[in-house]
């Protein structure tokens, strides 16, 4: 019998006759000699084969546990509590959109549910904000939507009030953009007001025909001409693509991305009150492996080549193994991400903001604590079906909105959802040990 090592918590990676080990619960990654007896030890352990009998099994997991003491630690979750502070708001001000993107979460017929917020009615929101976030930390605006340049008026009146009333305050501001209207203005506004852009741009027309204005017309070479304008000012900023579920080519959509020099995440389609067939992966989930397989190979050759690595996923991966972080919940919404709409509801999410059923309370009798539980990410260690799984501080059980709007609210992402979140975590795991590997052993050349 096993006295402390479980399968659960332990994802055995191998690649080109490198061993990896990942130790769920500290985030520690280990490399492993091939056909070693402890690496097939956790061959053993993990369900991939058997060398052993119980007895010798047994007394190998004491001498494993004296190499690597690390894997008899344990992770303690602390428990939910009543507060939270409004360090991270999203507004979204526009309630209307220039483009009809077909798998946008936010909008159904064009109706995303809200109004906008305009410069007379932002002050009472800003107030709240103020009122409810940390002194002593940042409190982060996001400027959202719908479409938020639409309303640059409101964006100038909530910045001039903050400096107005609140210039001993720490608040960044942040803006997500279809990315079509910018001009040498408002770039200029952006870089001089210190407003971090992150741009939903998909690629060239080769790849994605799914960002279109309302008559058809396509925005992909308007968006980039922007993101080049933007970049050779100096603005900081970011672009994040969606991958629908009719993508072919994966790893050419991130090729062109890396080629481009620039930050970027690619995640797949939000599933939503969109029924769009491009949110929906279950039909495709054979033909994303092998293209996830494809994309670990791009990124070995990448890095063979010395060639840098611009993918943020691919940072975010690094830092969180690096630094052994481990997620319980998928974000902090509801804790210290909320969204307020024109109206003053308050939402612990803005992909919940479409539907005042969703709101936990408004700017003038604040929040209700026990709504803003229940619409607050529940703790990996909570879902049944996550307990085991080797992705749970990864995915962190997935987003929870996302889960709620299609009825799996405190549940694991829908089976074809689940898939893709381990074939993506497979993916960055497999880059970043090949990265380490590579690193090392450039390091241990230079020492020799």
């Amino acid at each position: 019998m096993l006295k402390v090592l479980s399968k659960c918590d332990f994802y055995y990676l191998k690649r080109d006759h490198q061993c990896y080990l990942l130790h769920i619960p500290t985030m520690t990654v280990v490399n492993l000699k091939e056909d070693t007896v402890v690496d097939q030890f956790f061959v053993q352990l993990t369900g991939q084969g058997r060398f052993f009998d119980d007895e010798e099994f047994q007394s190998l997991e004491e001498e494993v546990l004296e190499v690597f003491p690390v894997f008899s630690q344990s992770f303690e979750s602390k428990g939910d509590d009543d507060s939270y502070s409004m360090q991270d708001v999203i507004l979204p001000i526009s309630g209307k959109c220039n483009l009809r993107c077909t798998y946008c979460f936010a909008q159904n017929k064009g109706d995303f549910g809200f109004g906008d917020i305009t410069p007379e009615n932002c002050h009472e929101i800003i107030d709240y904000i103020m009122a409810h976030a940390d002194k002593d930390m940042q409190c982060r605006l996001n400027f959202f939507g719908g479409e938020p340049m639409l309303r640059m008026d409101t964006i100038d009146a909530v910045l001039n009030y903050i400096s107005e009333k609140y210039a001993d305050r720490n608040v960044g501001y942040g803006i997500t953009t279809n990315g079509t209207l910018f001009t040498d203005e408002n770039i200029e506004y952006f870089k001089n007001h210190h407003i971090d852009i992150l741009y939903s741009y998909d690629g060239p027309e080769e790849f994605t025909t799914h960002r279109v204005f309302p008559n058809g017309k396509r925005s992909n070479d308007l968006v980039l001409k922007n993101i080049l304008k933007v970049k050779a000012a100096g603005v900081k900023f970011q672009m994040r693509a969606t991958i629908p579920s009719d993508c072919e080519c994966m790893w050419k959509v991130y090729d062109y991305f890396e080629n481009l020099g620039m930050p970027f995440s690619a995640v797949p389609a939000y599933k939503s009150r969109n029924v769009n067939r491009a949110c929906v992966y279950d039909e495709r989930l054979e033909s994303f492996k092998k293209q996830y397989e494809e994309l670990i190979e791009y990124y070995i050759r990448r890095i063979d080549n010395g060639l840098p690595v611009h993918c943020m996923s691919i940072r975010e991966q690094i830092d969180t193994l690096d630094n052994h972080r481990t997620h319980l919940r998928a974000c902090s919404s509801g804790k210290y991400m909320f969204s307020i709409v024109d109206s003053g509801e308050i939402f612990s999410c803005e992909h919940l903001a479409y539907d005042k059923k969703y709101a936990i309370g408004d700017i003038r009798n604040g929040i209700d604590v026990e709504k803003m539980k229940e619409y607050r990410p529940d703790s990996v260690h909570k879902i049944e079906s996550c307990r085991d799984c080797w992705a749970k501080y990864l995915c962190s059980g997935g987003c929870y909105s996302e889960k709620l709007l299609v009825g799996r609210q405190h549940e694991a992402l829908p089976p074809d959802e689940c898939e893709m979140q381990k074939m993506r975590w497979n993916f960055l795991l497999s880059v970043y040990v090949y990265l380490k590997t590579r690193q090392r052993e450039k390091k241990m050349k230079s020492q020799s």
